[in-house]
């Protein structure tokens, strides 16, 4: 079984995954009870959108195990502002078939289904559906200034049932990958922030949080008008605190255009 990284030096483990997709969550027998996700680190060694190192350039494993202790990092923090994530355990090491180096992202298995999937939700349900709102608005509004923060939030992440051991059901996020504003600022030696870095972190989280206030709106058109209403109440004063005031964020806007060719006028 690969060791955790914890305070040690990158790639110390070995297993042999033939066959298996990268970036797709798996059931690994070594980990009972868990979802085990394979990420390539020559993959993000260079480009911070996560596509291969350029030609010609030897990949800086280094720096992609930074990235992923960072994500580590941020999971954390989204935890403790109250998001029901899974634990999430790192490790680095080398497939011993084909000799690739990679990063495996190991995480509770949740056995559940779907919110939506639900006709007639039990109170606590729509209570921990309020609470998930308020938590990743109040990430964010913590975090915002951070050198890099999560993306990827939201109602089709979720799923409503129980992790190994535990008899009580709950609302998890259940997705952990690293979708992680400012990865060009992580380098082996750490991360830094620059004159972009908040406002970054703003785009990402408006767009965030306009896409939860949309899901919350086609949730209670499923369930009843006005269920969730104090988490939207909320989740929008957040939001408009993180956009300095500014109005709600269009979602014409596509990240690949943001990358490419700077920020569009309106969200400057």
């Amino acid at each position: 079984m690969p060791e955790s990284p914890e305070n040690q030096s990158p790639l110390k483990g070995e297993w042999s995954s033939e066959g298996i997709l990268p970036s797709k969550m798996h059931i690994n027998p070594d980990y009972p009870g868990k979802l085990v996700r394979h990420e390539s680190l020559e993959r993000y060694s260079h480009d911070p959108r996560g596509f291969q190192h350029k030609e010609g350039e030897e990949p800086d494993i280094e720096r992609s195990v930074k990235l992923f202790k960072v994500l580590k990092e941020q999971v954390e923090a989204a935890r403790n502002c109250g998001v029901r994530l899974p634990s999430l355990e790192v490790v680095f090491g080398k497939n011993s078939i084909n000799g690739r180096k990679d990063a495996l992202l190991i995480m509770d298995k949740v056995d559940g289904i779907h919110p939506m999937e639900i006709e007639e939700p039990p109170h606590k349900l729509i209570q921990e559906l309020i609470d998930y709102y308020i938590a990743v608005a109040d990430y964010y509004k913590t975090y915002i200034e951070s050198p890099s923060i999560l993306t990827d939030f939201g109602s089709h992440q979720l799923m409503w049932g129980n992790i190994e051991g535990d008899d009580e059901t709950h609302l998890y996020h259940i997705d952990i990958e690293p979708n992680l504003t400012n990865q060009i600022n992580i380098t082996k030696q750490g991360i830094s922030s620059d004159s972009q870095t908040k406002k970054t972190n703003q785009l990402h989280a408006r767009l965030e949080l306009r896409r939860i206030l949309m899901s919350m709106e086609d949730i209670e058109k499923k369930w009843g008008v006005g269920i969730l209403e104090r988490a939207k109440k909320l989740v929008l004063e957040d939001y408009r605190q993180i956009a300095d005031g500014k109005d709600l964020v269009d979602l014409s806007h596509n990240f690949s255009d943001i990358w490419s060719n700077g920020f569009p006028e309106d969200l400057e």
